[in-house]
């Protein structure tokens, strides 16, 4: 006797034979464990991730590069739902390319929306993406959030909102980012942009963190407060970073950093910094923190308060230089800083770049507030130039020590003299940014 089998059983039994991508086995493999993490191999299984917050704890492991060919896609982990991503994820030097992430009016954009205590980012990178948000909008991650860690990621993304914007990170608040870069461009058109990250800190007693060997190479155009790789640093301490991407703004404005009010330590800036308005530096826009062991060697223009390194200063800046030239369309400016303000201070720095101004223009610094100090400065005097106490000549700056130049610098553990011209054409260079 012949048995003839229905379609909807035969369909049944090979539905059955199937793997079963339920909660038992949601990704391509793994158990979501430290020890065998869940494996993210697809562009199905990204988007599950990012729609399961239920996993935002567990631990991840990129497989293999990802192409989402220009796929809109949603931001794993939220700050406003108050539910950040707190788990691992291991990128394994893999790329995930081509993405479009939009939210509109909420905050915390990015790859990563907001990561929450304990969440780790290491060894992924993101390239041809575009993100747009409101406010913490970054290309890897929105908002890097209290015992987060980023390390080892990079972003070439385009990135574009209106507060806290950054090429990797729109903002992080007592996170540790490390060994990372971002090289994409980078919009915003309110307060805090920057290259690689828009806002350090901003939460007053809480404010910290640390960015360390980190680099942005991407140009940056912003409204108030913007910079070549931080827009401000309102808390926290960056070390041995770097930034090379023009630099447009409409105030405060620097080649590193628009504003500064913590610890900058060996880092810096090459590219050209170009403000509408007032407060413009290589380096730093405004700062009234601790700046040392910096340099920068971009051309500035300004429509006031123009310096070769630091437009404004009320803290401290000791052991940094600057090349480039600063031109204030208005007032003040200077080859180091435009302005010093009250219980400021420079020690051992040197500038070499031209100063073209109005009133209060300077060699060294525009104009120098009562409380402020000046110890073992220099700029270099052309013969045009009207000498002071702290004027050099080329062959001074680039030659060999002398008993009235360079009194207290440390040329063993800090700065190194370019005898054969071959590393700063000729002037001293600071050996931890080498």
């Amino acid at each position: 006797m012949n048995y003839r089998i229905p379609l909807f059983v035969l369909l049944g039994l090979t539905l059955c034979l199937l793997p079963i991508h339920g909660e038992d086995n949601p990704y391509s493999g793994g158990e979501g464990t430290e020890e065998n993490p869940y494996q993210i191999s697809t562009a199905e299984d990204w988007f599950r991730l990012s729609g399961t917050p239920g996993h935002w704890s567990q631990h991840f492991a990129l497989e293999g590069d990802i192409d989402f060919e220009n796929a809109a896609l949603h931001p794993i982990g939220s700050d406003q739902q108050g539910k950040a991503f707190t788990g691992t994820f291991d990128g394994k030097k893999h790329t995930v390319r081509n993405g479009q992430i939009t939210v509109g009016d909420k905050s915390s954009a990015g790859l990563f929306g907001a990561l929450g205590k304990g969440g780790v980012l290491k060894n992924i990178s993101v390239e041809s993406f575009t993100v747009t948000g409101k406010m913490n909008v970054g290309g890897l991650v929105g908002f890097a959030g209290n015992g987060s860690t980023i390390d080892a990621c990079s972003s070439a993304a385009d990135v574009s909102g209106l507060q806290n914007v950054g090429g990797l990170a729109g903002r992080q608040e007592m996170a540790t980012i490390k060994n990372s870069s971002a090289s994409g461009k980078v919009t915003g058109s309110s307060i805090a942009t920057g290259g690689f990250l828009g806002l350090s800190g901003g939460s007053g007693w809480a404010s910290g963190g640390t960015i360390s060997r980190c680099r942005a190479t991407g140009a940056v155009t912003g409204a108030q407060v913007v910079g070549g790789f931080v827009g401000s640093v309102q808390g926290g301490t960056i070390s041995h970073c770097s930034a090379s991407g023009t630099v447009t703004g409409k105030r405060t404005v620097g080649g590193f950093a628009g504003g500064s009010d913590d610890t900058v330590t060996s880092c810096f800036a090459t590219g050209a910094v170009k403000n509408e308005g007032p407060v413009s530096g290589g380096f730093v826009g405004s700062s009234s923190g601790t700046i040392s062991e910096c340099y920068s060697t971009g051309n500035v223009s300004g429509n006031a308060d123009t310096g070769g390194l630091a437009g404004k200063i009320s803290g401290r800046v000791f052991n940094c230089y600057a090349l480039g030239n600063a031109e204030s369309a208005v007032n003040y400016s200077g080859a180091l800083a435009a302005r010093m303000l009250e219980q400021s201070a420079l020690e051992n720095c040197y500038a070499v770049g031209t100063v073209k101004g109005k009133a209060f223009s300077g060699g060294l610094v525009g104009k120098k507030s009562e409380g402020s100090t000046i110890q073992n400065c220099y700029w270099q005097q052309s013969a045009a130039d009207k000498a002071d106490e702290s004027a050099r000549s080329k062959e001074v700056l680039t030659g060999p020590q002398d008993e009235n130049t360079f009194q207290g610098w440390d040329f063993e553990k800090t700065w190194s003299a370019d005898e054969d011209q071959s590393v700063n054409k000729g002037y001293p260079y600071l050996k931890s940014t080498r």
